[in-house]
């Protein structure tokens, strides 16, 4: 057991210490070297790949995409943390038969968002996180964790921003209002954060037909197989240091800069 690892129980999500960060976990490096380490297939400590934290409140089926892009070598990057609300989110099943460290944070457990944002940050940065991942974190976060990962934080939505998105505009409901709209092409769409809601520059886009027989169940399913695509499509892209940002623009260069 690494030093610094605090171990807590399942029984421990009904009532988690307020005075802890995190609250509960899994798995947790208290002193953050561990989890900041990488190392590859034969034990040598790896610094060359990005440290990637998901956020997550559900299945965690784009972070099961991006994951397996990892794996099979795809993707310079490695997933070190794995953060929900939600304690019973299938997600962090995922991530622990995957070896991944986990961290819960119910969200009425705090007194504000701003403590619960806090904490959250606190997480990422004492697991050396370089890359955070929205994948389906159904929280609203204060613009700290914005401050301390501009440039450095993706989400992904279910639309072809900038239509069909903005407040309100989450699962379900854009799939209604996409249909609800007529419009003949849907897709997905992988941003980074800014604290204007799914209004960050544009990193990949990916398009999906809307059929005349669709409803929103089948117009998402046929979305969510694009998004599999599409979000470990920008990871690797950051992960080779092939975006660079440029007003509202992501640029996507030939090769990395040297």
């Amino acid at each position: 057991m690494p030093r610094g690892l605090r171990v807590f129980s399942r029984e421990n999500y009904a009532n988690p210490p307020l005075d802890s960060v995190p609250a509960f976990c899994d798995a947790w490096w208290g002193d953050g070297a561990a989890a900041a380490t990488v190392h590859d297939e034969d034990g040598n400590v790896n610094n060359s790949v990005t440290r990637i934290g998901v956020l997550v409140s559900g299945g965690g089926s784009n972070m099961q995409a991006i994951m397996d892009r990892i794996d099979a070598g795809e993707i310079r990057g490695r997933i070190v943390l794995v953060v929900s609300d939600q304690p019973e989110a299938f997600a962090l099943e995922r991530a622990r038969r995957a070896g991944i460290a986990t961290a819960v944070y119910p969200y009425h457990a705090y007194p504000s968002r701003g403590v619960f944002t806090v904490a959250i940050l606190d997480a990422l940065r004492a697991a050396g996180v370089e890359l955070v991942v929205l994948a389906g974190f159904m929280r609203m976060l204060t613009g700290d964790l914005e401050a301390a990962y501009a440039g450095r934080m993706m989400n992904i939505h279910p639309a072809l921003l900038p239509s069909f998105g903005g407040p309100g505009m989450y699962g379900h409901h854009v799939h209604e209002a996409v249909l609800a709209y007529g419009a003949k092409v849907s897709g997905c769409t992988v941003h980074f954060v800014t604290e204007e809601v799914d209004g960050g520059p544009i990193i990949v886009q990916r398009t999906a037909p809307v059929r005349e027989d669709d409803t929103p169940a089948t117009l998402a399913a046929r979305v969510l197989e694009q998004e599999h695509l599409a979000y470990p499509e920008a990871v690797r892209l950051y992960c080779d240091g092939r975006l660079r940002i440029e007003g509202r623009r992501v640029r996507i260069l030939d090769e990395a800069p040297v």
